[in-house]
């Protein structure tokens, strides 16, 4: 079972006891969300149940993001800067479930003892997999995949 199943379990009951009514039913609605796609496929990875909660906060981004784009043009009202704060309240519960992961510039840096394979392969995409290999070898290492091939990218560049 994955890890984070229990630790939103748990954090649900917390919720229950102390009134926190708003950040239970986000995580029920995850939860249901996790266990569907678990009920589906059998079992569920921790990176898979971690996937579940950066489609949530995405949605959730999307409509800040739209919300923002909508009143650029018009003086937002009261009510949209306070749908706008609980929004982000909620990214702020996801957060918590979905680990960090290296800056583009902490990539670069971390592939510095490979940047000759990297600036050697035949393309960027071949690039990319031997960044992506040596990365999934250091199992604290933790990074976006977009992350990593925009580095790769800057660190060819540079080589040229």
């Amino acid at each position: 079972m994955c890890k984070t199943i229990t630790r939103v379990k748990d954090r649900i009951k917390e919720c229950m006891k102390s009134g926190e009514s708003e950040e239970r039913d986000i995580l029920k609605t995850v939860l249901g969300e996790i266990q569907g796609k678990k009920a589906l496929n059998g079992k569920m990875s921790e990176e898979e149940c971690i996937k579940v909660f950066k489609k949530f906060k995405q949605g959730v981004e999307d409509t800040i993001g739209f919300l923002k784009e909508r009143c650029a043009s018009d003086d937002m009202d009261i009510r949209e800067i306070r749908e706008i704060m609980e929004m982000e309240n909620e990214i702020s519960i996801y957060d918590r479930y979905i680990p960090a992961t290296m800056s583009v510039v902490a990539i670069v840096k971390f592939l510095t003892g490979i940047s000759d394979k990297i600036k050697d392969a035949k393309s960027d995409g071949q690039a990319t997999g031997i960044a992506m290999g040596f990365i999934k070898n250091d199992k604290a290492a933790s990074v976006d995949g977009k992350d990593v091939a925009i580095a790769v990218k800057q660190m060819r560049e540079n080589s040229e």
